[in-house]
């Protein structure tokens, strides 16, 4: 039966939610089910949900019910829901969503082929099937997993779960305490992705300076980046997640020794005064964090430095934003993101007194990533002049001309900028520095040499001509 049947996913939220839609779709792919990228013609719909916050939350109902009308006017037999928000709001879903045949909660979709074979084998659901565990599980480098990013990048989750109490976050209810997977085996994972192909390993955890203790009896971050820079075959092993509190010596020099390390740190510290810091159960203070990012720049040269912070948090006083404000400029990071709280019903903060009205925290959030761009416009105007090494991701669009043309007529537009001028798209390839995480971060929009068109995945030096805000453009040469 399951050679005949196809059977499409949705994907929302993280990276860490992606690698289990791997996952999900390595276990259907082993059991001889066929994929499909149209829903309409798929006779299964998975939705891998996002709960993390009430945008999140939103999109996915919202994706649920789209995908609920393939079993009207598509070939959709049975749609499931799996994921994050299934596994805090199970119940609610259930009363709420008809449409749906089945829940598994965040840990509950391994054999999710088995699960799918048994609605089919049944000519009426009469009641949804509801499986939300506790969540425990964790992968390993022999379970089945279908990459759905481009070849030459994948995603390797190291860790599941989280032991901090930070007030905003929901992730130890929705994702589990920590559990960190062997060393022999993400290497052993990080091998097999080499030997497809891929040139990019981005690891990614929910607290990825904490790897290791629930197995080592201490964190061993320092050990796992020595044995991935062995691996042979990518050129960038990128860390995400990085907690603030546990960057020790050991890392850092790991990290400026290693060949293969990608001089990047991803270390999300939340804000930067000290009362929000307190009430966020966050770790250090400004001048502490102003501190940690000097080693950071001092123990590996040359590194980027991106981090994200969150405005409008209970207790958030104008003055305490402008602290925020004051340590984005004085910490000259290279990367910013800057997110409104969201108030959560599953977290501790979401309780608390003095919450900041939405109009408020979307101007902060607004006025805060103004002064993030400024700080990066100034940081990339310095690479001007420079010879970068870039890795080709794929041609450009409409769109990327634009960007291009409105740097070359004296404009600092952002990547939004109307397309009224442009270029030919043909005549442009988009592509990343060592300092650019895939999706989040800048771009390199590059003219390849004459006749020599590269392919994705590949490594060109490019001469930087102009900046923009987020983004460089120039030529290879």
């Amino acid at each position: 039966m399951a050679a005949s049947v196809r059977v499409g996913m949705v994907s929302l939220g993280c990276p860490k939610n992606l690698v289990d839609s791997e996952l999900m779709l390595g276990d259907l792919a082993r059991h001889h089910y066929e994929i499909t990228a149209d829903p309409a013609e798929a006779e299964v719909l998975i939705v891998n949900t996002c709960g993390f916050i009430d945008s999140a939350r939103r999109e996915s109902v919202d994706t649920i019910l789209e995908m609920a009308e393939y079993k009207k006017k598509g070939s959709c037999r049975r749609l499931l829901v799996t994921g994050c928000l299934v596994q805090g709001y199970a119940e609610q879903l259930r009363a709420e969503l008809p449409e749906v045949d089945a829940f598994l909660g965040s840990a509950d979709y391994p054999g999710i082929a088995r699960v799918v074979r048994g609605l089919l084998g049944r000519k009426e659901i009469e009641e949804p099937l509801l499986k939300v565990g506790n969540p425990a599980w964790l992968y390993d480098s022999a379970s089945p997993r279908l990459l759905s990013t481009p070849p030459h990048m994948a995603y390797l989750k190291v860790a599941e779960g989280c032991d901090h109490a930070c007030t905003f976050c929901a992730i130890p209810k929705l994702r589990g305490r920590m559990r960190s997977r062997p060393v022999e085996d993400i290497l052993a994972e990080a091998r097999s992705l080499a030997g497809r192909g891929v040139r990019e390993i981005n690891v990614i955890s929910q607290d990825t300076s904490e790897y290791g203790r629930d197995l080592y009896g201490r964190p061993r971050l320092d050990a796992l980046l020595e044995a991935l820079d062995t691996v042979q075959g990518p050129r960038w092993i990128r860390l995400h997640y990085l907690y603030p509190a546990f960057l020790n010596d050991r890392v850092l020099a790991a990290l400026a020794r290693g060949r293969r390390l990608a001089k990047y740190v991803d270390l999300p510290l939340q804000h930067a005064d000290d009362a929000m810091l307190k009430a966020m159960r966050r770790p250090g203070g400004y001048r502490a964090n102003l501190e940690l990012l000097e080693r950071l720049r001092d123990r590996v040269p040359g590194a980027a430095l991106r981090s994200s912070f969150i405005v409008g948090f209970p207790g958030e006083t104008e003055e305490r934003f402008e602290t925020l404000l004051k340590f984005i400029r004085e910490s000259q990071l290279d990367r910013v993101g800057v997110f409104a709280y969201s108030q959560e019903a599953l977290t501790p903060s979401g309780s608390l007194p003095d919450q900041i009205p939405e109009r408020v925290k979307e101007s902060r959030r607004r006025r805060a990533m103004a002064v993030a761009a400024e700080v990066s416009a100034r940081r990339l105007k310095g690479r001007v002049g420079e010879t970068l090494e870039v890795m080709a991701e794929r041609p450009s669009r409409d769109a990327d001309a634009a960007v291009v043309d409105s740097v070359e007529h004296g404009s600092l537009a952002p990547r939004r900028v109307a397309p009224t001028i442009r270029r030919s798209a043909g005549d442009l390839w988009v592509g990343r520095t060592e300092w650019d995480a895939p999706d989040i971060d800048g771009r390199v929009y590059f003219t390849p040499a004459p006749g020599a068109a590269p392919s994705p995945g590949d490594f060109v030096r490019v001469r930087i001509e102009r900046s923009t805000e987020h983004d460089l453009v120039g030529r290879v040469v």
